[in-house]
C-alpha cells in the first residue's frame, strides 16, 4: 500500500498509536504486516520513540490480555475472535521487556488490578487518563510520561 511505502521511506522520531478498539487495531497491525515495522522503527541508532496511549499503550506491552479487562472493548469486531476468551494469549509488541499495560487507570480499577496481578504471572504498568507510556529505542528506557 501507500501508506507502507512511505512509512518505509520516512524516518520519524516518534511512533504515536493512539487508542481505539484494541482488538481492531491489533487485527489490522498483524493484517497490514505492521508489526515487524513497529518493531525495527524503535531499534538501533536512528531508533523512533514509541508513544502508547490507551489502545497504542496496551498493544506496547507483552500480553494485550489487559485489553479484556474493564470489558470496554467489543471484540465481535474482528472476524472469527468475538469473545474474550479468544484474545487471552494474544500477544503485543513486547517492548515493555514482559510487562503488559492497563490504561484508563482511577481508584475504581484498584480492586480489579490488584486481583488480576495475583493470577497473572507478568507485571502491569499502570497508566491514567493524562499520561502515555513511552518507549525510548535508542535509550532502551521505559517511561510513563504527563500531558499535563
Amino acid at each position: 500500500s501507500i501508506v507502507r511505502v512511505i512509512f518505509l521511506g520516512f524516518c520519524s522520531n516518534t511512533n504515536n498509536v493512539e487508542g481505539g478498539n484494541t482488538f481492531w487495531l491489533h487485527h489490522c497491525i498483524e493484517k497490514g504486516e505492521w508489526k515487524p515495522l513497529l518493531l525495527d522503527s524503535i531499534k538501533g541508532s536512528s531508533a523512533a520513540v514509541y508513544m502508547g496511549k490507551s489502545a497504542g499503550a496496551i498493544l506496547a506491552g507483552a500480553s494485550i490480555d489487559t485489553a479484556t479487562w474493564k470489558g470496554w472493548n467489543d471484540p465481535s469486531i474482528v472476524p472469527g475472535k468475538q469473545k474474550y476468551d479468544n484474545w487471552s494469549m494474544d500477544t503485543g509488541l513486547n517492548l515493555t521487556g514482559g510487562s503488559s499495560v492497563f490504561p484508563h487507570m482511577s481508584k475504581e480499577w484498584e480492586e480489579l488490578i490488584c486481583s488480576k496481578r495475583e493470577s497473572h504471572d507478568y507485571p502491569v504498568y499502570c497508566i491514567h487518563d493524562s499520561e502515555v507510556l513511552q518507549i525510548d529505542g535508542l535509550r532502551k528506557s521505559i517511561s510513563i510520561v504527563s500531558k499535563t
